[in-house]
């Protein structure tokens, strides 16, 4: 009886053990997700699952002004469309994609999550571009736009001129479904010829 009471317990700490080396493991993997900018996606071959398909866009990085806790620009640009970027305080706030080097694109392609509850919402932004990821020019005013989980919560707005890009930004002024800018995916896409 003593050996089995002995094997039992062995056996519970090694569980025990496991479980505290996975949830550290987790723990981690999360927390390097949350970090700003740190993540290349919509490389080459990669692609952002939509509702009806799949969207495959320019390697991208994402940094913002500001986040509320646990919601990095680094989810506008992870491929995964439940994880999302959300603004905080007061606007503007600024959403940038940076490509990996300077290239043409002719269209931006916007999404949040399409399920029921994610409500048809409003929000305004400005799109500025910059040659250098430095130094941004207005391309788009400050335009309403609609995001409506039945449409399938996606915003396609072309770039006027094909502009070669280092970087695009989006100046967020209003959100009518929340407190801040909320993107679940960004992508830019190249002239229909370079893809």
């Amino acid at each position: 009886m003593k050996k089995l009471t002995k094997i039992f317990f062995i056996a519970s700490a090694v569980v025990l053990v496991l479980a505290i080396a996975a949830g550290i493991y987790w723990i981690a993997f999360q927390d390097s997700g949350m970090k700003e900018g740190n993540v290349t996606l919509h490389a080459p071959g990669s692609a952002m699952a939509l509702k009806e398909g799949e969207l495959v866009g320019l390697p991208l990085t994402a940094e913002a002004s500001c986040k509320v806790a646990g919601y990095s620009a680094s989810f506008a640009v992870d491929g995964d469309i439940e994880t999302y970027w959300e603004g905080a305080g007061e606007y503007p706030q600024y959403l940038t994609l940076t490509l990996s080097e300077k290239q043409v694109v002719s269209e931006m392609t916007l999404s949040l999550n399409p399920i029921e509850v994610w409500g048809k919402r409003t929000q305004n932004f400005a799109v500025e571009t910059s040659e250098d990821g430095e130094s941004f020019a207005e391309l788009l005013g400050d335009t309403e736009y609609v995001f409506d989980w039945a449409e399938g919560n996606t915003v396609t707005i072309a770039l006027p001129g094909n502009p070669e890009v280092m970087a695009v930004r989006l100046v967020i002024s209003g959100n009518s479904g929340a407190g801040g800018g909320q993107i679940a995916e960004a992508v830019l896409m190249p002239p229909a010829s370079e893809e």
